[in-house]
C-alpha cells in the first residue's frame, strides 16, 4: 500500500454504531466473503493503519495512464508472490486517469491494464466509503468478476456502453460490481443503503454465487 503526500488513504473507524469497524475491514471482509465455501479459507494481510502503509515521494503528475501506474507499482513492489500467493500493489495517487485518448476526471480508480496493480485517484474520492467501494470493485475485477475470467453462472452483466467498462459490471444495482457503486455522480444512494445495512456485504447474490461456485484456475478467485 503506497500513497503520495496529500493522497493519504482514509483510516480509522466507521460511524455505524454497534457495527463500527476499521474502514479497511470493509475491504477485507468483502474479499473474504467470496471464499466462504472453500475448504480452506485463504489468509489475508490488509493493512488498516497508516503506520502500515508507505508514503512515497510526490510524483508531481497531473494524469496517469495504465502503463505509468503499472510501472510505478512494479518499481515499488518489494517482492514477488510466492506459489499459492496473490499480491496486489495499491497506489493512492494525485492527478487523474488518462485512458490514452483523454483525461477522465471522474474515474476513481483502475486496475492498470487488468493487472493487480491498482491506482486510486484520491482527488476524485468523495469519502471513506466510496474509497473502500472502489478498492473492492477493482480488486475483484482483477480477480475475475464480472465475466472477466471467472465464468458467469448466476450473474447478469451490464452491456450498456454508457456505463464505462460495461462488460465488467453486473446489472444488480445493490452490488458493488454495478457501475453506480464507483461512479461519483451515482453512488450516493448505493452508499446510503449500505450504511443502513451495517456494511455487511457489498456484493449482490449473483456475484457471490459466481465466486463461490468457481473451482477452476487459481489465477482467478
Amino acid at each position: 500500500m503506497f500513497y503520495e503526500p496529500g493522497a493519504e488513504p482514509y483510516v480509522g473507524l466507521t460511524d455505524s454504531g454497534t457495527n463500527s469497524m476499521p474502514y479497511w475491514q470493509i475491504l477485507e471482509s468483502n474479499i473474504q466473503s467470496l471464499f466462504q465455501t472453500r475448504a480452506i479459507m485463504p489468509l489475508f494481510q490488509i493493512p488498516k493503519n497508516i503506520e502500515n502503509m508507505t508514503q512515497i515521494e510526490a510524483q508531481s503528475k497531473a494524469s496517469w495512464n495504465d502503463e505509468e501506474i503499472y510501472s510505478l507499482g512494479t518499481q515499488l513492489r518489494k517482492s514477488h508472490a510466492k506459489d499459492g500467493e496473490t499480491r496486489f500493489v495499491i497506489l493512492f495517487l494525485k492527478g487523474n486517469y488518462n485512458d490514452g485518448k483523454k483525461i477522465l476526471e471522474k474515474v476513481q480508480g483502475i486496475a492498470a491494464g487488468g493487472t493487480r496493480v491498482i491506482g486510486i485517484f484520491k482527488q476524485v474520492i468523495i469519502d471513506s466509503f466510496t474509497e473502500q467501494s472502489t478498492l473492492v470493485n477493482k480488486m475483484v475485477y482483477s480477480l475475475g468478476l464480472v465475466n472477466n475470467g471467472l465464468p458467469m453462472i448466476a450473474g447478469l452483466k451490464d452491456f450498456y456502453e454508457g456505463h464505462g467498462e460495461g462488460q465488467f459490471h453486473c446489472d444488480n444495482p445493490n452490488c458493488v460490481m454495478h457501475w453506480t457503486s464507483t461512479n461519483p455522480n451515482a453512488s450516493e444512494e448505493f452508499w446510503d443503503s449500505l450504511k443502513k445495512s451495517g456494511l455487511v456485504s457489498l456484493f449482490g447474490d449473483e456475484c457471490l454465487k459466481d465466486a463461490r461456485l468457481y473451482t477452476g484456475n487459481s489465477e482467478n478467485l
